[in-house]
This record gives C-alpha cells, sequence and structure tokens, in this order.
C-alpha cells in the first residue's frame, strides 16, 4: 500500500511518504546586532524593532547579524541582503548570519535583509528586515561648502575684472582710426 517500514534499536518506524509536507511557512527575518569595529552601536529601540540609524562622516561602516525563526532544521536557513542604494544586485550569504559594509559615501540607504526556510520559501517582502541608513557627508561635501566655494570663485572672479580693468580716474585713450 505504500507504507515505509524501517526497523532500528527501539522498534519499527513506519510512514506514508506521500503525506510528507514540505515547510511552507515563510520565516520572520529579525536583526539581532549592529556594530562598528566591536563595539554595538546605540539606536533609539531594539534592533529587531530599529527603523533608522546614523553614521558620521568618518565612521561610515557598520556589521550587522540577523536571524531567521524557523527552527526546523535552521542549518538549512538561507539569508540575503540587500543595501539600496549602494549595491546593485542582492548579496546571497547562504547560511551565514552575517554582513559588513564599509566605506560608504555620505547618503541615505536602505538596508534590506530576507531568509528561506529550510525548504527554501523565502520570506515576504513585509517579513524582510528594512532598516534606513543614514551616512552623514563630509563637511566640505555639504550645501554650505558649496555655497561658500560659489561665493569664493564670484570673489576672485570680480577680484580678476577688477584688477585688468584700468583705474576709474586713469584717463582710457583708444586709438584713431
Amino acid at each position: 500500500d505504500g507504507q515505509l517500514w524501517f526497523g532500528g534499536f527501539n522498534g519499527l518506524n513506519s510512514f506514508y511518504p506521500e503525506q510528507l509536507a514540505s515547510n511552507e511557512a515563510p520565516p520572520q527575518v529579525y536583526l539581532t546586532s549592529i556594530e562598528q569595529n566591536g563595539v554595538e552601536i546605540k539606536l533609539d529601540r531594539a534592533f529587531e524593532r530599529a527603523t533608522k540609524m546614523h553614521l558620521g562622516w568618518k565612521a561610515n561602516a557598520f556589521e550587522f547579524e540577523y536571524v531567521a525563526m524557523n527552527f526546523t532544521k535552521p542549518v538549512k536557513n538561507q539569508y540575503q541582503f540587500y543595501l539600496d542604494g549602494y549595491d546593485k544586485r542582492w548579496y546571497d550569504a547562504g547560511a551565514k548570519r552575517f554582513g559588513r559594509y564599509s566605506n560608504l559615501p555620505g547618503g541615505s540607504y536602505t538596508l534590506r535583509i530576507r531568509g528561506s526556510n529550510n525548504d527554501g520559501v523565502w520570506c515576504s517582502p513585509e517579513q524582510e528586515v528594512k532598516l534606513a541608513v543614514d551616512v552623514g557627508s563630509p563637511p566640505w561635501r555639504t550645501w554650505p561648502a558649496y555655497l561658500g566655494y560659489v561665493l569664493l570663485g564670484l570673489a576672485a572672479m570680480l577680484g580678476f575684472i577688477k584688477w585688468r580693468l584700468p583705474a576709474s580716474d586713469t584717463p582710457v585713450s583708444y586709438p584713431q582710426l
């Protein structure tokens, strides 16, 4: 009738293979740690509930750890992460539960992390980790600095024009035709 029987030290086990079900439940993914150079970053709330973080222009790197809440063969869980605004495609981390970004230019990004269960069912976009990451720009690349550059350029041009034009009390002589 299709029932399989297996004998072992403690007796017999039997089952019908067509009754075996795959794990169709997608896992919820959580952020478990965020660090800079081995020091935990302090956020306004717990890591699993964090929605944003700010990094200074000198400290523009961070490491992170995450987990998918699937306890059926968790060694088979798979992970991917993506820094929206920086990466061109998802990074396939396999079974690794950590990632790192360094030397990020100033700007706004969104870290997205997704995971799959032991049967390869990926979490939905609503179950992904989404963390807004704001990296500060260096002082010389901010709008006040750019405004200063423009004003300095205008002052240099005006100074050059003033230097090249004759003084107003000096008579100007034009050649006769």
